[in-house]
């Protein structure tokens, strides 16, 4: 059974840490930017831009301890420096003022979480110490809780509606287009299918952007091709959804029998049906997948399906959840704006 280490009121939840201004030397203001989402055993990360990001997930049992302390960067200090001995060799009072200014606007925080190997990671914030301790202190019980192996139950289903069992609902009022594949998806549910029925159905679905072994087979074959050294044992790709707008074949959604898939800029980002543990939608009829609201190319859309294809896709992923996981796991469905 999949380990629970934080509530339910916390699972899925996300929290964004931007740094003061020079964190890193670039052609921009130098802002880091950080998500952090509260996964089941796990903490998720992602950091923009990209390049700075030195791991994307955390096992609460590898973390020996997590803290936050005043921050401020190099940027800030050669600032301050500069400016103090100019103000003291003219001696104008104006530059200490503005020394002061410089003080209060690169003083922020820092969160550093310690690994049990003794790697340190780092999260930058222009808040204060303050803003940051209710953060440290969810991942401190998350992190508590894993080392005793107190796992958190499941809240019990209040719809009355089995079909529905495996979801915990935080927000009921979808947009349109999102309420569209909800309800195909909770009817195909309710229908009683197996997840390879569901899946069969998925692969004879038509459209110039969809792909398996019975339609579209050269764009489903370059799907195979492309993701077949980061398969693992026993994997088989089964659907396809190109999101590419133009040329060839470069960001792209696959459904396999283990995993959901997302390949975009030569990067592979699979999640095993087992560890899904949140459903995220925006305005727009997208749905992510445990995906961090920065990752905009790990999103199942509606601009190369249809709102029922959509519920079809979100169908065929709720019945491998239920089938590949133990009795009692859920999935945490809220909106993007709710994060």
């Amino acid at each position: 059974m999949n380990e629970v280490y934080v509530g339910y009121d916390v699972l899925g939840k996300n929290a964004k840490f931007v740094s003061s201004a020079g964190q890193y030397i670039g052609l921009s203001r130098g802002h880091l930017t950080t998500w952090v989402d509260f996964g089941e055993d796990e903490l998720h990360m992602s950091v923009s831009p990209k390049r700075f990001e030195s791991i994307h997930a955390i096992p609460y049992k590898d973390i020996a301890d997590v803290l936050v302390k005043k921050h401020i960067n190099l940027y800030f200090i050669i600032l301050i420096c500069g400016l103090t001995i100019l103000s003291l060799i003219s001696g104008t009072i104006w530059g200490l003022i503005v020394v002061a200014l410089l003080v209060w606007a690169g003083l922020g925080s820092e969160i550093q979480i310690t690994l049990t190997s003794g790697r340190k990671v780092f999260i930058y914030s222009c808040s204060g110490v303050s803003d940051s301790e209710d953060f440290v202190t969810l991942v401190r019980t998350a992190v508590e809780r894993a080392k005793k192996g107190e796992v958190v139950t499941p809240p019990e289903n209040t719809t009355g509606d089995s079909a529905l069992d495996l979801f915990v609902m935080r927000d009921v009022n979808l947009p349109e287009k999102n309420q569209e594949s909800w309800d195909a998806m909770v009817d195909l549910l309710h229908s009683g299918k197996t997840a390879q029925q569901l899946m069969d159905e998925l692969c004879m679905q038509q459209g110039k952007c969809l792909a398996s072994e019975q339609v579209n087979q050269p764009l489903f074959q370059e799907a195979c091709g492309i993701l077949r050294p980061h398969l693992i044992a026993g994997e088989q790709v089964l659907f396809c959804q190109d999101n590419t707008l133009v040329g060839k074949l470069k960001n792209f959604m696959a459904l396999t029998n283990k995993r959901i898939i997302f390949y975009y800029g030569s990067s592979v980002h699979g999640t095993c049906y087992g560890k899904i543990y949140k459903m995220t939608y925006f305005l727009i009829g997208q749905w992510f997948i445990n995906s961090l609201p920065s990752d905009t190319n790990e999103t199942i859309t509606a601009a190369t399906l249809s709102n029922q294809q959509v519920g079809l896709v979100l169908a065929v992923i709720a019945k491998m959840c239920e089938e590949q996981m133990e009795p009692g796991h859920k999935i945490i469905i809220w909106c993007l704006n709710m994060v």
